[in-house]
């Protein structure tokens, strides 16, 4: 049911992300420059966001989050990752933001049906996040993440 609603979400939103307009990682829990964004691994995804490994979506955390997976080797990612970086500080304290590296967390990409990156998940304390595929400029970016706050 998980990997049906996420492939329904991509899905949806390809065809809206064609028009729009990373990060290198351990593997573990740590922190991009800037400090605002958090590179994350499956564990630490598992704890901190979301069990991927059960069948219903239960969000973890205390405030909204945006996980970005990347690849070390994707263009796109490499160009989105400055744009996350800064959306990230800009809202620090507000939303939480993680990245997650696929080729060392191939069992959660493969949960999510993510076979395109960069693939941005939104997620709003309540409800169901939706998931952003392919390269977004910073104003589609912003957006998405206002959407996030509470009115």
């Amino acid at each position: 049911m998980k990997l049906q609603f996420f492939l329904a979400s991509a899905a949806a939103l390809v065809s809206v992300q064609l028009s729009g307009a990373s990060y290198v990682g351990d593997g573990g829990a740590s922190s991009a420059p800037g400090g605002a964004v958090e590179i994350i691994s499956e564990d630490s995804y598992r704890r901190l966001v979301e069990d991927f490994t059960t069948p219903e979506w239960e969000y973890l955390g205390d405030m909204p989050a945006v996980v970005d997976f990347y690849a070390d080797w994707c263009g796109p990612c490499r160009r989105l990752s400055p744009v996350i970086d800064k959306v990230a500080e800009e809202y620090e304290g507000r939303v939480r933001f993680y990245k997650v590296d696929v080729d060392s967390a191939e069992s959660l990409a493969r949960a999510y049906g993510i076979r395109s990156i960069p693939s941005v998940l939104f997620i709003p304390l309540s409800g169901e996040p939706v998931m952003s595929v392919g390269l977004i400029s910073e104003s589609e970016l912003k957006e998405k993440v206002r959407h996030l706050l509470p009115e």
